[in-house]
């Protein structure tokens, strides 16, 4: 692998990017001091990640500082390839700005340092820097000497070494030790030996006596065992008798609850069969049919009255026909007159003497005959039209009469209805209020039922959980179990300490129970005789001892308040009655809870009684107690006072509530009965209000029937009367013209001449007669149609009024039908509702009465237990006993596990057992701890010889790994210091023409040898490197740096101006020896004698504070690889 290019931009002196190529194999770089030509080779140092060669305190320093009168650089990059022989390329860059961060990347990709040496290597030797060729001159030769171990890599042996030595000190320091151990155990033992003969026979005095002990133990045990269980079959069959009965009161009170269930469903389905018989359609069915047949019997007196007027609108239209006819008739004549006039007129008008004036004169009577007319035609249509409306003002006041009638017979249904409403709100008032009593009174039963049950429940477990507790009591000591049996015999015994109080946080139970210790099996008494007596009695018994705890006595007088940095005061965790709180606060004290040991320490031990979550307790002593705890104790707190209280306030408590079950039981009958009263009357009640209301609708119905052709009629009249008036006023207006007409025909007549009346005159009158006439018949024929066609409509209009009224009936009488069917069904299931609630009635009642007669057969089996339960509590204490006193025999028996027991009487026993002791006694005192102390210390005695000889063993293993190491480290070394020897001969007489050499100056001790450098450069004696010249020394200085280099082969060599104290001729050889090898160099040089055997060269200069640089290639030409940008 070959350095190819390196790339710097802000690095130093170089403030823009300068690109160096490496084409050759030796490159040289000139120029002048301070030309930035050693920055080249503190750029290669550093992107390498080597700190040897940097000149600066820090990597800041490193960034260009913006030369002369420029701007300082941000940050450093510097990029350098190599290229390996495959051809490929590895780019390395390194940067660092401004705040001193530095990365490394490879082919542009972020990386660690590391990589880059596993990359390119970590030789510190392959860079030769100024001041390499004055420290190896100055350098002790065993600093020279540490070159070689670095070189080869033997400072991981003298690792080794070390350890192995601090290893050896250790056992060395344990083998004395065990020598003294040894010596002090020999003595002990010769003494130990005396004692242990006369112990050994001690015990085999001992063991007989024991023998006779526990065989007399054992048959105690089994008087006491015959005895117990003569007692469990006593009790076995009062408790197989007293399970019997509990299973019978299970069973009844299973059936009690099964009778509770079908109560409360019995008082559901009354409580639903009585809304619905409240609320049955019986008397909204019979409304409904009272209604519609009414609306029938209207609708039949429509259909009557529809049936008359169509049958005299019939017979007014056949009339009206019959005149049409007539007056038809009349028309013709009239026409016939007409036509005969007609032709008569025609011959006379021809003998007129003055034509015009005939003809003004006609015109003039046309008028006035045609005015006549109208006016009579018009007060004959008024005649008409005054008796029609006559007509229908008689039926108008006939209407009003009867409206009037209806409306104060409506006006006194609405009274009466008013009245019934308020009668019937007042029932239903009454009804709910008394129905919610009712509910109210069966919900309260029915909790009351629930109540019960689950305090029955409750109850038994409770009483459960008391003989659990009381069982666990056999934890207790043997003294405290049997003082708590003594309960109901001394009342004033509370229980022991155990029993009267709680842990408020189940977290603290262990150590609350640590805290306590042997004080949970105090037993708590009210006042001291009540202790005498215990205390009597247990020593009459010699049941043992214990200790009690009188509440008159009894006092503590506790601390202010915890340490910081605690949990708080234990006895502040326990939950009990207020009269304990003195006996919690003597049993706890000022112990405190803290988290941990290390919290303990922190407050400080012995300042305080402490016990920790684990259970570890800390004495004011400074005493800790505390290890492993067993995941259960077999001890816990539980409050039975409290326990005993809640029992006692639950049996009281079901007995007043199955007290107020049975008055409220009571209470229901008697509201049934008023129930029943109650809703039989708000049926009444609302029958009369549907009825009333249902006549009241009938009337308004008919009286809006009877208005409705009242308006029609007023109408009618109005209309007629606003024709009258029309037709008054517009003769009115014809005899005014008529008046006017009548004095020009006067004028007329005058001038034609007074009394001429010709035979024209004449025609001319009839024919205006017969048109008047004509005109009359023919309004009178067209009012005729008129009036027949408004008939016609009319009897139209009611023929289809008709047809839609017998619809209307017919479907009603469908209706009447259904409803009257329904109403049949109703009544039956009305009076079906009736008998369901008697019967649940009388279920109910009768399971009221099975219930309290099996609460009853409850009380009586309870009772009957109780002596059972007084006689098997008398077992129970003496089991308890004989079990305490079996126990402590069992427990002292255990002492002799293993013990021969022998076929002796008692008597014989308790003789030779008096013996014994005896013996035992005139021994006096006798080391028993000799046997096993001395069979312990010949075994630890043994035990340390066995460490001894492995001790020894370790040793020479040690010794043998370090002289393995040692070896290894010699051969190691001598065989890199041979080779870097072999290479510093070479190359030094290569450059002197001399000879050279390495020596160790301590050759069997390479860790103290030093490395001393001999020559005798240009054939002079043999000389030390202290012994020569300042050029001479050089010289061979940089021939051992080159060996060095040659050892451990690099991609390429740095050689920073190691020519500057040669002469010219040792400094060609030097160019020489460089440019024949076959490795890489690059080297920093002033001597242009150097140039002549380089390949390129790159030249450095300086333009305020900026480095540029130029590459040349020596075969004439610039090169082009050296360039910056």
């Amino acid at each position: 692998m070959r350095l190819t290019r390196l790339e710097l931009k802000g690095f130093k002196s170089f403030r823009d990017k300068t690109v160096l190529e490496f084409p050759d194999k030796f490159t040289g770089v000139v120029g002048p001091n301070g030309s930035g030509k050693s920055n080249i080779t503190e750029a290669i140092c550093f992107v390498l990640g080597k700190s040897r060669g940097l000149r600066a305190a820090n990597l800041q320093e490193l960034i260009f500082n913006g030369g002369v009168g420029g701007q300082p650089a941000t940050k450093a990059v510097v990029s350098l390839t190599l290229k390996d022989d495959e051809g490929r390329k590895h780019k390395i860059t390194r940067i660092v700005d401004r705040d001193g961060t530095s990365l490394y990347k490879l082919n542009d990709k972020r990386t660690t340092r590391q990589r880059i040496v596993e990359l390119v290597g970590d030789s510190e030797y392959n860079i030769i820097l100024q001041d390499d060729v004055t420290k190896v001159v100055e350098m002790r030769p065993k600093d020279r000497r540490k070159i070689i171990d670095d070189l080869c890599g033997i400072g991981v042996y003298d690792e080794k070494r070390d350890k192995a030595l601090r290893e050896l000190e250790k056992v060395e320091e344990r083998i004395g030790q065990t020598h003294l151990i040894l010596g002090e155990k020999q003595g002990y033992m010769r003494e130990l030996k005396k004692e242990r003969d006369e112990a050994i026979k001690y015990v085999d005095i001992r063991d007989e006596l024991r023998s006779c002990k526990a065989t007399l133990l054992d048959k105690e045990i089994q008087s006491l065992e015959r005895r117990d269980e003569k007692i469990d079959e006593l009790t076995g069959e009062m408790t197989r008798g007293r399970e019997e009965n509990l299973k019978r009161i299970s069973d009844i009170k299973s059936e009690i609850q099964s009778k509770n269930q079908r109560l409360r469903e019995i008082n559901s389905e009354v409580l639903r069969l009585e809304e619905e018989k409240r609320g049955t359609k019986i008397t909204e069915t019979r409304g409904e049919i009272l209604r519609h047949e009414d609306r029938m019997s209207i609708l039949a007196e429509q259909l009557g009255s529809l049936e008359s007027e169509e049958k005299e609108k019939k017979e007014r239209v056949s009339l009206l026909a019959e005149e049409e006819r007539k007056v038809r008739e009349q028309m013709e004549s009239v026409e016939k007159r007409t036509a005969s006039l007609g032709k008569e007129l025609e011959s006379e008008a021809g003998k007129s003497a003055d034509p015009a004036v005939e003809s003004e004169l006609d015109e003039a009577k046309n008028r006035v005959y045609e005015a006549r007319s109208r006016i009579k035609a018009l007060t004959e249509l008024n005649v008409r039209k005054s008796e029609e409306k006559k007509t229908l003002e008689m039926e108008r006041e006939s209407l009003e009469s009867k409206l009037k009638n209806w409306s104060m017979e409506e006006q006194g249904k609405i009274k009466d209805v008013a009245k019934l409403k308020r009668d019937y709100d007042k029932a239903l008032q009454d009804f709910k209020g008394f129905e919610e009593e009712y509910s109210r009174a069966n919900r309260e039963i029915t909790g009351l039922q629930a109540r019960l049950e689950e305090q029955r429940i409750l109850l038994g477990k409770k009483e459960s959980e008391l003989q659990t507790i009381m069982r666990a009591s056999g934890g207790l000591q043997k003294a405290a179990r049997a003082v708590v049996g003594l309960k109901k015999v001394i009342p004033g015994i509370q229980g022991p300490v155990m029993q009267l109080g709680e842990v408020a946080n189940p977290e603290y139970n262990l150590p609350l129970q640590v805290a306590a210790g042997a004080r949970m099996h105090h037993v708590v008494v009210s006042k001291v005789d009540d202790a005498a007596k215990c205390i009597d009695y247990l020593r009459k018994k010699e049941i043992g001892r214990c200790t009690f705890l009188p509440l008159d006595k009894i006092g503590f007088k506790p601390a202010g308040k915890p340490p910081a940095g605690s949990l708080g005061f234990a006895r502040d965790y326990i939950k009990s009655s207020a009269k304990f709180k003195k006996v919690f606060e003597y049993v706890f004290g000022d112990t405190i809870l803290v988290k941990d040991i290390a919290a303990a320490k922190k407050i400080g031990v012995g300042s305080w009684r402490m016990v920790t979550l684990d259970g570890d307790l800390l004495e004011l002593s400074g005493a800790m107690t505390g290890g492993h705890t067993p995941e259960r104790f077999e001890i816990t707190f539980s409050n039975i006072e409290e326990l005993e209280k809640e029992i006692g306030a639950l049996d009281s408590g079901i007995g007043s509530l199955q007290a107020e079950y049975d008055e409220k039981s009571r209470v229901r009958s008697r509201l049934d009965q008023t129930l029943a009263k109650l809703r039989e009357n708000l049926r009444q009640s609302k029958e009369a209000l549907d009825n009333t209301t249902f006549d009241k609708n009938i009337l308004s119905e008919r009286r809006g029937n009877l208005r409705e052709k009242l308006d029609g009629i007023v109408g009618s009249i109005e209309s007629l009367s606003g024709q009258i008036s029309e037709n008054s006023m517009e003769v009115k207006k014809l005899e005014k013209s008529v008046v006017h007409d009548e004095k020009a025909l006067a004028g007329l007549l005058e001038k034609r001449g007074k009394g001429e009346t010709t035979k024209l005159d004449s025609l001319k009158d009839d024919l205006r007669d017969l048109e008047v006439e004509k005109t009359k018949l023919n309004e009178k024929k067209t009012f005729i149609l008129q009036q027949m066609g408004e008939l016609k409509s009319r009897v139209d209009q009611v023929r289809s009024a008709r047809q839609e009224v017998k619809s209307e009936m017919g479907s009603l009488e469908t209706k009447v039908k259904d409803l009257h069917k329904g109403l049949e069904s109703l009544e039956k299931a009305h009076q079906s509702v009736g008998g369901e609630i008697e019967e649940l009635v009388k279920e109910r009642d009768s399971a009221e009465e099975e219930l309290t007669a099996l609460s009853s057969r409850i009380g009586e089996i309870e009772h009957g237990m109780e002596g059972v339960s007084q006689k098997l509590n008398e077992f129970i204490i003496e089991k308890t006993r004989i079990q305490t006193r079996l126990e402590d025999l069992k427990r002292e028996f255990g002492k002799y596990e293993g013990v021969e027991l022998l076929d002796k009487s008692v008597k014989e026993l308790s003789e030779r057992a008096e013996k014994l002791e005896a013996d035992l006694v005139a021994f006096g005192s006798v080391n028993m701890r000799s046997i096993e102390t001395y069979d312990v210390i010949k075994r630890e005695f043994d035990d340390i010889m066995g460490k001894l000889d492995t001790l020894k063993s370790e040793r020479q293993s040690i010794f043998d790994f370090m002289d393995k190491i040692e070896t290894k480290k010699r051969n190691t070394f001598m065989e890199a210091f041979e080779k870097v020897k072999e290479n510093f001969e070479r190359i030094f007489a290569d450059l002197s023409d001399g000879r050279g050499t390495l020596v160790l100056d301590n050759p069997m001790n390479i860790s103290e040898s030093g490395l001393m450098i001999n020559a005798s450069p240009g054939g002079k004696r043999l000389m030390s490197l202290d012994a020569m010249s300042g050029g001479e020394k050089v010289l061979t200085s940089s021939a051992f740096l080159l060996a060095i280099q040659q050892y451990k082969p690099a991609f390429f060599y740095i050689v920073d101006e190691l020519d500057a104290a040669l002469d010219h001729r040792n400094s060609i050889r030097l160019a020489q020896m460089l440019s024949a090898s076959n490795s890489q160099f690059f080297m920093v040089t002033h001597n242009n004698n150097m140039l002549k055997y380089m390949d390129s060269a790159i030249g450095v200069s300086m333009v305020k504070g900026v480095s540029q640089i130029v590459g040349v290639r020596f075969n004439g030409e610039e090169s082009p690889e050296g360039s910056a940008a």
